[in-house]
């Protein structure tokens, strides 16, 4: 039994998908410090970016915690009730301004 593989042009192939993946998550890591608008601000490769999941009881003091490292950057929030993720993304957004 034989089977034969039919190679269509309009597939990418595994090692092109491969070498456009690691591209696009290397490109990041080359923006200076100084284009993200943050004075002072720790270069991406000695920082720690968070985002926040569930602002809950414990959220808003961890929160502000990591928001007063200088080398950490809260970037995201995350909660399925809106009003607590209004809260959270006013006060990230407050902090970095």
């Amino acid at each position: 039994m034989t089977t034969s593989k039919s190679h269509s042009p309009s597939l990418i192939s595994r090692r092109r998908f491969l070498a456009a993946a690691a591209t696009a998550v290397a490109v990041p890591t080359f923006i200076p410090a100084s284009a993200l608008g943050r004075g002072g601000a720790v270069a991406p490769s000695e920082r720690t970016v968070i985002g926040i999941v569930g602002w809950g009881m414990m959220g808003p003091g961890n929160t502000k915690g990591l928001m007063n490292e200088k080398d950490c950057q809260v970037v995201a929030a995350c909660d399925l009730d809106k009003r607590p993720l209004k809260s959270a993304v006013d006060a990230i957004n407050k902090h970095y301004a």
